[in-house]
């Protein structure tokens, strides 16, 4: 009787045991999934929300002055990169913003550019490049102007495109061109690419404001707000930081630190695409922006996009319509008075 009623004891004990302590993994795995699972749904409701238009006034960590010069030059390469596709790749270059800045050069009889937030400087020289070609053939030229310069990356440009290329090697205030820069450099057809999402609205407004005042033109070429630019600019990014890393490791290096950013990079990478989408603005903000300027009635707003990420990425075509990859990655906005058309056919 007494082994028997000292066995039950046991045996109740036992279970007891079991319960308190095997069953507190099971109770972390539960709360850890349940954790995860209303992330995810926060997650997806804040994509599902995404309105399309500037929602985040955040910093970034390689192109707002946050880092030394030898980690955001490095950055600006590797949107030189991006350009250099799109300018050298037939199927995702805009053909209809060229034709637009041709004809708004031969309507104006002006075919200087000025490009006031040049960083690498790749783009506005692309441009410039195209113009100059058959079949639109115009002398164009090109002004490379930033509030930090970036005179030894420009240098090279001025080199490799001789007669068109020039660079200011002074900071420039893009919304006081005037007062850097001589008067018939003024006018004409100014460019921002891939850098008003910097700007804060009262700037975006005073660069606007410069413009109108001179009775110039302005290209802004920025990344399209949209879901799919949420999603997959990292990795459309990603072909690009790795060349920079492989043409600029050792440049990084030089710092006691440099190892921790290679450490943290594919986080930093991430954060700063993400973020350049959830601060671009769509053409609404724009047009609104323009309306506050004085005269800014006067002026027009085109919009033109460039193709989407599958596109850009290569994928095959079969996959472009899935999960936002034809959303388009960049957004061109052409501002020009409403005396000259924005897209006159030649």
């Amino acid at each position: 009787m007494l082994r028997s009623l000292v066995g039950s004891e046991m045996c109740i004990r036992d279970r007891w045991y079991q319960r308190r302590v095997r069953g507190k993994p099971q109770t972390h795995m539960r709360v850890l999934l349940t954790s995860a699972g209303v992330l995810c749904t926060a997650i997806l409701a804040a994509l599902w929300s995404y309105p399309n238009q500037r929602t985040l006034h955040w910093f970034e960590f390689f192109t707002d002055g946050l880092m030394p010069v030898r980690y955001t030059n490095p950055a600006q390469d590797v949107l030189g990169d991006l350009w250099s596709d799109h300018f050298n790749r037939p199927e995702i270059f805009q053909g209809e913003v060229l034709s637009a800045l041709a004809g708004y050069m031969k309507l104006a009889n002006s075919t200087s550019m000025v490009e006031v937030a040049a960083g690498s400087g790749v783009a506005p020289t692309l441009w410039g490049r195209a113009l100059r070609s058959p079949p639109h053939s115009l002398e164009a030229s090109v002004l490379l102007t930033d509030l930090v310069p970036n005179p030894a990356k420009w240098t090279e440009l001025q080199e490799a495109h001789p007669g068109y290329v020039s660079f200011q090697n002074s900071s420039v205030d893009a919304t006081n061109l005037a007062a850097a820069l001589p008067r018939d450099n003024t006018r004409g057809i100014r460019m921002i690419s891939l850098a008003l999402h910097h700007l804060p609205p009262e700037i975006v407004q005073g660069l606007m404001a410069d413009v109108v005042r001179t009775n110039s033109a302005l290209l802004v070429s920025d990344l399209a707000p949209n879901l799919g630019g949420v999603l997959w600019n990292f990795p459309l990014t990603m072909k690009y930081i790795v060349a920079g890393v492989r043409d600029h490791g050792a440049e990084v290096l030089q710092d006691w630190w440099g190892p921790l950013v290679f450490l943290f990079m594919p986080f930093m990478g991430w954060h700063d695409a993400t973020v350049s989408v959830l601060r671009a603005y769509s053409l609404d903000q724009l047009k609104a922006l323009l309306q506050k300027v004085p005269g800014g009635e006067n002026y027009q707003v085109e919009v033109f996009h460039s193709p989407g990420f599958g596109r850009w990425m290569q994928l095959p075509e079969i996959f472009h319509s899935w999960f936002h990859l034809d959303d388009p990655v960049i957004q061109f906005s052409w501002i020009t008075p409403k005396t000259r058309s924005a897209s006159a056919v030649e």
